[in-house]
Formats: structure tokens, sequence, C-alpha cells
């Protein structure tokens, strides 16, 4: 075939070995043209999913992958763009978060853009597409992208004691024995409560933590610490909660 007579509708024909014969530039023209064409065929689509359902036909009885069932209904009440589907269709995942934020920022992650991930080591730019199910959680919440420091806030949650279990009678303190005075009857000795209570959380913590070592360099260990800081934690609570809230342990 030759090259002169090439176009979008014969471009599949052809070998690798005739590609490779185009200039550069007519290939990546041909390769964009894929691209609108993806995104023309879907706009089609979700067209003809709305005249079916207009006639009562629901697109459940199409034989199509799920992720075109969420998708191309919203495709044809205008809440998602073809050209976002066209991008994010094959990571279901993310397409179902995309789905869910403004057409502009649908468009612009459409065209490439990146998005912002708060990382161990502080924050990051990636490509969506990269991202785990985890991560999208984290920068996909509420029809909306985060924030990094609605990232940092979503991570490492502020720890609010449960309230204290209030006793059945009323607790008087005797400051001379040492003893906290039950007035239904009793006493509780303050000194070896305390005590028992650190006994228990050494105890408890000996059986439900292990060491683990990890390398960071000096730079790292410091943007560690000044996130710990400021979240008013030690650096192992910081690391465990970061953990947590990346859905690792």
């Amino acid at each position: 075939m030759s090259t002169a007579t090439l176009t979008l509708h014969n471009v599949h024909d052809i070998s690798e070995t005739e590609l490779a014969k185009l200039p550069p530039e007519q290939l990546v023209e041909f390769l964009e043209e894929c691209f609108n064409d993806i995104a023309r065929s879907i706009c089609t689509a979700a067209r003809i999913v709305g005249v079916l359902g207009a006639m009562g036909i629901s697109i459940s009885r199409i034989k199509c992958r799920p992720i075109l069932r969420r998708t191309l209904p919203l495709v044809s009440e205008g809440k998602v763009l073809p050209e976002a589907a066209a991008r994010f269709l094959e990571h279901p995942a993310l397409m179902d978060a995309v789905s869910d934020i403004p057409l502009s920022e649908q468009k612009k992650l459409a065209d490439g853009a990146t998005v912002k991930l708060l990382t161990a080591s502080g924050p990051i730019e990636v490509d969506p597409t990269t991202l785990n199910g985890p991560a999208i959680r984290q920068v996909f919440r509420d029809g909306a992208i985060r924030t990094i420091d609605e990232h940092r806030a979503s991570l490492l949650p502020k720890l609010t004691p449960p309230p204290a279990k209030q006793p059945a009678g009323k607790v008087v303190y005797d400051p001379d024995r040492g003893v906290a005075v039950v007035k239904r009857g009793g006493e509780i000795h303050i000194g070896e409560l305390a005590k028992s209570a650190v006994r228990e959380d050494e105890t408890l913590r000996e059986e439900r933590t292990r060491p683990v070592t990890v390398s960071l360099t000096d730079d790292e260990l410091q943007k560690a610490a000044g996130e710990a800081k400021r979240a008013d934690l030690s650096l192992p609570d910081y690391f465990r909660h970061l953990l947590k809230g990346l859905g690792a342990i």
C-alpha cells in the first residue's frame, strides 16, 4: 500500500514495516487522530445508549465490560467527557473516580495533566494512570481532587481518646490516703492502678508490635520528622498512621 494514500481508515491494515517508512510527524498525527476517533466512538456509543434508554432498553442487556455500563450512560447525560472516558476506561477504578469530578477537571486530566500525591518523602506530581487503589482514594474524594493538606489530614488523623467510662457511683479522691473512694463501696489505690496500667500497656506493645528497619536519607528523615511534628505524633506513630492511610496495614 502506498503511503501517499494512507488514511486513518486504512492505517489499521498495514504492517509495522510499512509504518516505519513514514516520517515521525505523520505517525504522531495518525496517533492523535486515533485518540480522537476513540473519543468519537465513545460519544456515538453514549448517544446510542441514550436512545435505547428512551426506548426502555437498558444497557445491562448488552454484552460489554462493567466499566462501560457505568460510564456510557454518564457520557450520554453529559456528566463525563468522551475524551476522559477514552483515556481512563482501561483503568476502571480511576474512571469511576474521574466520573465524579467537574467537567473542567476531567478536561485537564484528559489533556494529560498530573495530580499531586503525598508520599512518605513529601508531595509529588504523578500521572493519574499510575495510581493504585489506595492512592486513587487518597487523591479523589467527594467529587473533587484533594489538596496536599487534605491528603495529610486524611492520612494522619488526630487521635481522640474514647470517653472515660463513668463509674456507677460518685468518686471522691482522698489525698491523705492516696485512694479514690467510690460512694457505693470500695476503694481504688491510685498508685497501684497507674503502675498496673503502665505494665499492661508495655506488655501489649511488646506482644503486638515488631521492630522494622527503614532506610532513609538524611533529607527524607528530616522531612518525615517535620511532618510528624506538624501532626503532633511521634515518628513511629507517624509512619504507622501513614501506612494505615495508604491501606498497607
